[in-house]
């Protein structure tokens, strides 16, 4: 049996647009946009499910122990 590890950047997904959750403590003085943050650190747009995805089955047919999608994110990593 093989396991592949698999280590997602920004992905556009719904969880962008809701914020931070009620119980994590707030940080005094800055407003947190999630979107705007992967945004910034994706490269200027997050990737899509659909990209990651081909990513992914990509990764698992090479047979690759440690799978890091989108290309931004191999970048960063």
């Amino acid at each position: 049996m093989r396991v592949s590890v698999v280590c997602p950047g920004g992905v556009d997904t719904p969880i962008l647009d809701k914020g931070l959750h009620a119980d994590l403590p707030a940080v005094p003085g800055a407003a947190v946009d999630p979107r705007a943050v992967i945004t910034r650190l994706s490269g200027g747009r997050p990737a899509t499910p659909e990209a990651v995805a081909a990513d992914l089955l990509r990764g698992i047919d090479r047979n690759r122990a440690v799978i890091v999608t989108p290309r931004e994110a191999r970048i960063a990593w």
